[in-house]
């Protein structure tokens, strides 16, 4: 493998004052589930940066004092369930540096990156147990002066709005704040009822990992969404989101073009955020923890490829409506929530637009692409929906979505807007 980036040995950054020396249990609500012990790859890449790595090593030392735990590691309780054990012993740091300059290498917009991905992301030294640590962080210097923050964080400690906040807060003590603009909360005890039968990591060995799926970076236009927005209201009263939009989008393209029966089903699944349905968690934000719960939506091939794109949109927007129905339900143990099976005619989706990483300014201007990774990429249908990398505006659905046979015909459709 080419050696594109030089990376100095891993240190630990420890918070800047002393902090409290507590044991915090993780959440019985979504935490402590089997399937959120993983971690979650993002490089967020920023076009300007000289200096970078000491800047944000800085200012990642002010952050952990008042996100402390952060700073701690990941342990069993007395009674063996999870929970943080507060030492201050703080997080692991890379700083790297590369010869190349972004524009050199596409602002790593493409699959495969021109970069490999694992000289980007952050490695703590052999032996430790990764699977403890909330996060680690890397930060390399290309020669262009822009910089790339490769971070690799733990999904049973945080979610993606989560880590959204702490990077916020990183960016700001980076631009001289004194302490976060919202206060980190912890109250994971306030979440004490588990989600019954939450999704697990039960179904991956129905996945064939010998397929492959293709990538695809399909950027839908700002003005492209609004007529759509336009057009749905015009024909139901009715309003919509962008979400709905580019959901519906994907999910018709898809269907249409993949190799199954009219009565064969197809699946969308996508976790969201639930944090409005907790009345006890603060108004104002701070809570840093899982709070997620899966839309399933099933229908057949036949119902999504050959219905109106509108009759597709009317499905995505209900089932968000009767979210709080279900979860509600799911949390008296009325109804379980729903299982996709992960077969061809399933879609897995996650929207990074709002989780705060976009808006992460260390001083330099906000980002200008984000590159989101999961374990299994391209092994099973995912999309993530992110903002068009600058200066474009609009959205951008990064997909491996189909096998290479159906690639063609698949963008063909989502560049094709009849409905």
């Amino acid at each position: 493998m080419t050696l594109f980036v030089n990376k100095d040995a891993p240190e630990l950054v420890t918070p800047s004052e002393p902090t409290p020396s507590v044991h915090l249990p993780l959440s019985d609500h979504v935490d402590r589930s089997p399937i959120m012990r993983h971690f979650m790859d993002v490089i967020i890449v920023f076009k300007q940066g000289n200096e970078a790595a000491q800047a944000i090593r800085g200012a990642l030392a002010k952050a952990l004092v008042p996100y402390y735990p952060v700073a701690g590691r990941i342990a069993a309780d007395t009674d063996g369930s999870l929970g943080v054990a507060c030492t201050g012993e703080g997080v692991w740091f890379v700083k790297a540096s590369s010869e190349r300059r972004l524009e050199d290498v596409d602002y790593l917009k493409q699959e495969p990156l021109a970069v490999p991905r694992e000289q980007l992301l952050p490695s703590p030294p052999e032996g430790t147990d990764l699977l403890a640590l909330p996060i680690v962080l890397q930060v390399t210097q290309f020669r262009c002066g822009g910089f790339a923050l490769g971070m690799k964080f733990n999904h049973a400690f945080f979610d993606g709005r989560g880590v959204g906040q702490f990077i916020g807060a990183v960016a700001e003590m980076a631009r001289g704040l004194l302490e976060p603009t919202v206060k980190p909360v912890w109250c994971r005890d306030i979440l004490v009822n588990p989600i019954p039968n939450f999704p697990s990591t039960d179904h991956l060995h129905l996945i064939d990992f010998e397929t492959r799926l293709v990538f695809s970076l399909i950027d839908i236009p700002q003005d492209r969404i609004e007529r759509q927005k336009d057009g749905f209201a015009k024909e139901t009263g009715q309003t919509c989101t962008t979400f709905d939009v580019v959901v519906a989008k994907l999910w018709r393209s898809r269907a249409r073009v993949i190799d199954l029966k009219p009565d064969d089903v197809v699946s969308f699944t996508s976790l969201v955020s639930i944090r409005h349905l907790h009345e006890e968690l603060p108004s104002e934000g701070g809570y840093y923890g899982n709070c997620l719960y899966p839309i399933v939506i099933e229908a057949t091939r036949e119902q999504i490829a050959d219905g109106s794109f509108f009759d597709v949109v009317k499905i995505v927007k209900e089932a968000k409506e009767i979210l709080p129905t279900k979860y509600s339900k799911s949390l008296k143990g009325i109804e379980q929530p729903p299982v996709a099976k992960p077969n061809y005619g399933y879609l897995a989706l996650v929207d990074w637009r709002r989780l705060g990483l976009y808006e992460a300014d260390f001083g330099w201007g906000e980002p200008n692409h984000i590159v989101p990774f999961t374990e299994h990429i391209g092994s099973y249908s995912i999309a993530c929906i992110l903002n068009s990398a600058a200066p474009k505006k609009g959205t951008c659905v990064m997909t491996y979505a189909v096998r290479e046979e159906h690639e063609e015909a698949f963008l063909s459709e989502m560049n094709s807007w009849s409905t």
